[in-house]
């Protein structure tokens, strides 16, 4: 659920910047990618679902054309992939200092 919390996070700043400055059509799919997130996370529902189950759910939930849904459904999963891919550099982070301190000891 850590993801998604945090996705959330990113999909507030995104909706606030594309409401300042991003077309009608931006605002509108941050909208509704940062309804998406908000629910998951109400819900308590971590995402485990590909990217095409992702659209098939956005189809469904929100009534949209097929490229709205490919655009929101596009923008959701790059939120998410974007959170991974910063805790796993973190992670791969810590690693390394770790066995950089513990070749300073041993040395």
């Amino acid at each position: 659920m850590k993801y998604e919390k945090k996705a959330l996070d990113l999909a507030i700043v995104e909706e606030s910047e594309m409401r300042s400055r991003g077309t009608t059509y931006r605002q509108k799919t941050a909208q509704y990618v940062l309804h998406f997130f908000t629910e998951t996370v109400q819900n308590n529902k971590p995402l485990t679902l590909s990217r095409e189950e992702i659209r098939k759910l956005v189809l469904e939930k929100y009534q949209l054309d097929t490229d709205r849904a490919d655009d929101v459904s596009k923008n959701i999963w790059i939120l998410l992939a974007k959170v991974k891919d910063e805790d796993r550099l973190a992670e791969l982070y810590s690693l390394a200092k770790e066995r950089i301190k513990n070749r300073n000891v041993d040395s």
